[in-house]
Order: structure tokens, then sequence, then C-alpha cells
């Protein structure tokens, strides 16, 4: 009997361990949290389910005792380099969802990349394989990127990262992390170009892009996104610039004027206390009751929309990756629309690693993996209904 460890019961954990229960995978799964009331809520939801799974509830990893195939890291990146070498010390394979791109002010170093890709040896000399970045975006972009690109044998490829997402709810939550959506917001963008780093300001921010199904939108350009890093780490003699954004439609105020209304609403008389920024991050519901909120009607509707676009200059040909995905707890009890997309790619990494199918050793991201179009079919196959559209520009 196989065994698989989650590490960490927050809304992207629960989702993971929800699609390795719909997909009935034969393993005996541990899910690990100091948290005791998030373990409680996941067996709350569990006796409702009509088969119950080999489950065990954990709140201290120093208590597991027996061994592990698969070790998946939902917490922080800061827990990267930990998990890593304790996913070594049990001779077992390793997976997380995404690390910090680029050193900066308070930015941990286990929570770099670079750090990562620093264990290669020891994976290799384990023949074990730590596969990281494999949430949504960075993830399950870097491995449309790469097979696109292969099976158009594109080059000088302009790549456009994208995301709207739409929610009408009496609360103020969001099924993204208030920390992340906002940092990435305020800070200036940033872009790969030709090789360097470039940041931007003002109004050059601001793109817009037409979505599938939902029309012209605009987009903010996110700052120092893992996919500027792992896609030109495996793709750089393909790659020319990539640029990742996305915007936030909370019942009809986009995610700048959100803000402005935030603001606007006198929330920050102790300043004092502490900053503005967590202020903003203060006044959203967190993120774990985004399931039971919409349960309960409090969250009335939810969708995202990503879109991958790839635009080779040299060959005049633009190829179009979309998906629209809107609340998806009938397909997985634990998931909003977001933790669903950004659990399929490590569920079913970790099968395909449950069953020997990855035959790479060391420390990868999604985009060095050598059968894309495989693991993308399985992530169709499990609710990612992917639509690929390619165009040739007239000269």
């Amino acid at each position: 009997m196989t065994n698989v460890l989650i590490v960490g019961a927050g809304s992207i954990g629960k989702a993971i361990l929800g699609e390795l229960i719909r997909n009935k995978t034969d393993t005996t799964i541990t899910i690990m949290d100091k948290n005791r009331s998030k373990l409680n809520t996941i067996r709350r939801t569990l006796n409702t389910l009509t088969e119950t799974p080999k489950l065990n509830l954990l709140t201290d990893i120093s208590k597991l005792h027996q061994n592990v195939d698969v070790v998946i890291n939902a917490t922080n990146p800061e827990n990267n380099i930990k998990l890593m070498k304790f996913a070594l010390k049990k001779k077992a394979d390793y997976i997380d969802l995404g690390s910090n791109p680029f050193k900066g002010p308070g930015i941990s170093p286990d929570s770099l990349f670079d750090s990562q890709i620093a264990l290669t040896d020891r994976f290799k000399q384990s023949k074990k394989i730590a596969i990281t970045n494999t949430g949504a975006a960075p993830g399950l972009s870097d491995l449309i990127i790469k097979r696109n690109i292969v099976r158009n044998g594109l080059h000088t490829a302009n790549i456009g990262i994208y995301f709207y997402q739409e929610i009408i709810s009496d609360r103020l939550i969001s099924s993204w992390s208030p920390e992340i959506l906002l940092f990435e917001s305020i800070m200036p963008g940033t872009t790969y170009k030709q090789g360097q780093i470039q940041s931007i300001i003002g109004k050059d921010k601001f793109r817009e892009v037409q979505f599938p199904r939902i029309g012209k939108k605009n987009v903010i350009l996110f700052n120092t996104h893992p996919e500027l890093k792992t896609v030109p780490f495996y793709l750089k003699e393909e790659i020319d610039s990539i640029q990742v954004g996305g915007n936030l439609n909370f019942n009809g105020l986009e995610l700048p004027e959100l803000i402005l209304e935030l603001i606007q609403q006198n929330l920050f008389k102790k300043l004092t206390d502490e900053s503005i920024f967590e202020k903003l991050c203060a006044t959203f519901d967190n993120k774990t009751d985004f399931v039971e909120y919409y349960k309960k009607g409090k969250v009335e509707f939810e969708r995202i929309t990503p879109l991958i676009t790839i635009e080779d200059v040299e060959n005049r040909i633009a190829v179009h990756t979309s998906l629209t995905i809107q609340h998806a707890n009938d397909k997985n009890p634990f998931a909003n629309a977001t933790s669903f997309i950004t659990s399929i790619l490590p569920s079913v990494l970790t099968e395909e690693l449950l069953l020997e199918e990855i035959s790479e050793k060391g420390v990868i991201a999604p985009a060095g993996l050598s059968d894309s179009e495989r693991i993308l079919l399985k992530c169709s196959r499990r609710g990612l209904a992917l639509k690929t559209k390619k165009d040739r520009k007239k000269s």
C-alpha cells in the first residue's frame, strides 16, 4: 500500500485531498496541520461522503512513523526546503505549489527556486524527484506553454499568462490569499524580456486582454511571478518575453476600484498599530471559509477564466489556450473554482509518481518534465476543459 502526506489543511491542501479521493487513488493519505480546527472541518466533510478514504489526520509531523511515498507541501514556500529534506529522509518524492523566483526584502532563502535547485544532486542520489511550482500558475501554465511551443515549433515566443476572476458575495472574501492578491497588484509589475527582468509602473502596468466568453478586460501586470523564472530556466532559447497579470471583479468593482473603496470606507483610523497593507488584508474574510460561504449562499457566484497566449513573431503564429471554471463544489466537496484549478496538477503528478510514470530525477519544475502532452491530457480528464486555438497572422 502506498502512502501520501499532505502538509497543510488550508484551501489548497483540502482541494488536493478532495481530488485524490474523487479519483479513487488507491493509497493511504495523511493530512497534517497544526491547526486542529482545520482537521475537524475535513472530518465533518468526510462524514458527508458515501465512500470514506484511508485517511489519517495529524497535528505533529514528528509523529508520522509510517513510510511515505510522496510528500506534498500545500503550505507557505518558506517550508519548501525543510519539507524537501524531510522527503529525502523518508526516501520519498516531493511536490509543492510554488516558490519565490527572486531574492528581495523579506524573502526567505528557503522559499527561493534557486535554493530548491541546489538540492538536485541529493534527490538524484536518492533516485527521487522533487517537482516544484505545480499549482495553476506556475505549474499548469508552465506545462501549457511547453506543450504549445513544442507542438507548434515556436521560436522567439512572446507569452502572456492572464487571469480574470469574478465573485458575487455579501461577504468580502477571495479564494486567493488577499496578501498575495494585494501585493502583486500594488507593487510594480515585472516582465521577462530577452533574458532580463524589467519593472513596469504607471499606466504601463495595465493591459487590455480579450478573454474567451467574457470579452475584453483590464488586467494588472503582477510582481515577480514564478513563471518569469521557471519557464526560461527550461525554455530559454524559445522565449523572447513573458508577462503575467490578472484582475478580480468583486460585486462589479475591479481590484483597483475595490482597494480605493476600502480606503474610502475609513478603515484606517488607527494606523499606528498596523500598516495600511495589513489593514487591507485584514478586511477580507479568511479564504478557507470560501467553500462554506458558497454552501450557505453567502457567496452567490464565482468564475475564473485563465488565458495563456503565445505569439511567435518570427513565424507569425499565435496560440491561445483558455479555460473557464465556475464554482466546482459539485466536483470536489473541498474546493472552490480557484483551489480546484490549483489542485488538479499536483494530484495528477502524485498519481504519476505512485505509478512510476515519471522518469526524471532530481529537482524540476513542470516546464522541465518531458511529457507535457500526457500530463495535460490527464488534467483535462479531471475537469479542466482546456481549449486551444491557433492563428496564423497575415504578412
